[in-house]
């Protein structure tokens, strides 16, 4: 080693210099005494770099946290339901059509005289009678059409008075209508009781029933 005062050469156990008589024993304890102390520093601030290493990196890397409460909320979510089809009503039924049928429908009906012809109808709902008819022979061509019922129909045929939806009287020819007749049965009668001779009768007579 060397003096730190004078430079002079000295072994390394010297305490004091043979030159220049300084005490060596005080640079000596400080320059042993302080390696650990230093090496133990060089080895913090290695540690401190390491870990400021670390840490810089792991904040760059972004962080994906799961948190167990997170998940029993999305598993408490209510399931929506599929929306509800509604079915399809089917169309209201079509009202029903009136029906319509011939009472009577001849161009050549021949009646003997003094002589009753009656033709059934029923009305199920609400009725119109309509037509037409025209009588020949004899001397007036005439002709008498009721509409009635049964009992009305067994007063006609006694000469009594009856009850009529439609009486035309002695006539050659007329139209035939009733409007609204209610539920029920009906006759549609051709009466030659006034007269001796035949008549002719040409007529077409309809039922319009709403309803039927």
């Amino acid at each position: 080693m060397n003096c730190p005062e004078c430079g002079s050469q000295l072994p390394d156990e010297s305490l004091f210099c043979n030159s220049c008589g300084s005490n060596l024993s005080s640079d000596r304890k400080w320059s042993h005494s302080n390696v650990p102390i230093i090496l133990l520093m060089f080895a913090v601030l290695v540690a401190c770099g390491i870990t400021i290493y670390f840490n810089i990196a792991t904040a760059k890397q972004p962080s994906v946290v799961v948190h167990a409460a997170d998940k029993s909320t999305e598993a408490a979510k209510p399931v929506s339901a599929a929306p509800q089809v509604k079915p399809v009503e089917p169309p209201p039924p079509p009202p029903p059509k009136p029906l319509t049928a011939d009472i009577v429908n001849d161009s050549s009906l021949v009646l003997p005289g003094g002589y009753l012809k009656p033709y059934s109808f029923h009305v199920g709902k609400s009725g119109d009678v309509t037509g037409r008819f025209s009588a020949k022979g004899g001397v007036d061509d005439a002709i008498t059409v009721v509409i009635t019922n049964a009992d009305g129909y067994t007063n006609m045929s006694h000469n009594n008075t009856f009850r009529a939806w439609y009486n035309s009287g002695e006539l050659t020819v007329d139209d035939i209508a009733v409007r609204n007749l209610p539920p029920g049965d009906y006759l549609l009668v051709f009466s030659t009781r006034r007269s001796l001779t035949n008549r002719t009768i040409e007529t077409r007579v309809t039922l319009t029933d709403c309803c039927y």
